[in-house]
C-alpha cells in the first residue's frame, strides 16, 4: 500500500513540475559564455526551466538591456554596468559571480614571468578586446599603462571572444584575453603559452544582473551566484567573489 501511495504522488508531481517550468533568457559576457553553456544542464535538470544563452561582449548587452531588449538575467564581465542598470531601475538585483583573471597569450617560447612577457609582447603587434566595449580591454590597456609600454600597433577585437579568435587563426601571436579563455581551447594548443597578470582582484569583478524579477529569472539568478555553480566557475578559470566584493 505504501510502495502504491509513493508511486501515485510521484505521478502527480510530474506535471506540476511541467506547469512550473519556465525560460530564462540570459545575456552573457564573451569571456563567460562557455562556462554558462556548461552550466545550463546542471541548471535546467535541477529546477525543469529551459535556459537561452545570448554571448556578446558588455557593453553591446549593457546598451541592447538600456534601449529595452527583452533578457532576464545580464551576466556582466564588470560590476559598473551592471550597477549602472539596477540604478537607471532596468535591473532589479545584483550581485558578483566571479572574478576574472586577466593573461597574456604568446608564442611557447614566451618568457614566463609577467614583466618579462609582457616586454617582449610590446615589440609585436598585441590583441586586446574593445576597452570600451569590454571590461578586460580596459583591464589590458591599464596593464600596459602600468608597465609603461607604449603599443604601437594594437589590435581590437569586440569582446575577449574575438582576441580568442585572433590567435587561434595566426593573425596576431600576442593577445590578452581572459584566463577562462585561454583554457577553453588555447592552452591545449603546444604553439602558444600565457602567463597571467599580478592579481587585481577589484577591476575583473563580474557581477550578474536581474532584469526580471519572475520566479524562473529570480531561480537562476539566485543559483549562478551561489554554491551550486561555483565549483565550475573556478575550474573555468576564475576567482570566486570574496563576502565584501
Amino acid at each position: 500500500m505504501l510502495c502504491r501511495l509513493i508511486l501515485l504522488c510521484s505521478l502527480l508531481l510530474i506535471p506540476l513540475r511541467a506547469a512550473d517550468a519556465g525560460e530564462v533568457t540570459v545575456a552573457v559576457a564573451a569571456n563567460f559564455l562557455t562556462t554558462a553553456k556548461g552550466l545550463a544542464p546542471a541548471f535546467e535538470a535541477e529546477t525543469g526551466h529551459r535556459v537561452l544563452l545570448a554571448g556578446g561582449s558588455t557593453g553591446r548587452h549593457a546598451a541592447l538591456i538600456a534601449a529595452g531588449a527583452p533578457f532576464d538575467v545580464f551576466l556582466s564581465a564588470d560590476t559598473a554596468r551592471a550597477e549602472a542598470l539596477l540604478a537607471s531601475g532596468k535591473a532589479v538585483d545584483v550581485r558578483p559571480y566571479a572574478v576574472g583573471r586577466l593573461v597574456l597569450v604568446g608564442p611557447a617560447d614566451m618568457p614566463k614571468d609577467w614583466p618579462r612577457a609582457l616586454a617582449k609582447a610590446a615589440q609585436n603587434p598585441i590583441a586586446i578586446a574593445n576597452p570600451a566595449l569590454a571590461p578586460y580591454g580596459v583591464a589590458a590597456t591599464e596593464a600596459l599603462e602600468a608597465a609603461g609600454l607604449t603599443i604601437d600597433n594594437l589590435i581590437t577585437g569586440d569582446s575577449v571572444g574575438q582576441v580568442a579568435a585572433f590567435l587561434a587563426t595566426g593573425n596576431v601571436r600576442y593577445g590578452l584575453l581572459a584566463l577562462a579563455q585561454v583554457q577553453d581551447g588555447l592552452a591545449e594548443d603546444p604553439q602558444f603559452s600565457f602567463v597571467e597578470a599580478p592579481a587585481d582582484e577589484e577591476s575583473l569583478v563580474q557581477s550578474a544582473a536581474l532584469l526580471s524579477d519572475n520566479p524562473t529569472a529570480r531561480a537562476y539568478f539566485n543559483w549562478i551566484t551561489g554554491p551550486s555553480a561555483a565549483p565550475t566557475i573556478e575550474a573555468a578559470g576564475y576567482h570566486l567573489p570574496r563576502p565584501d566584493q
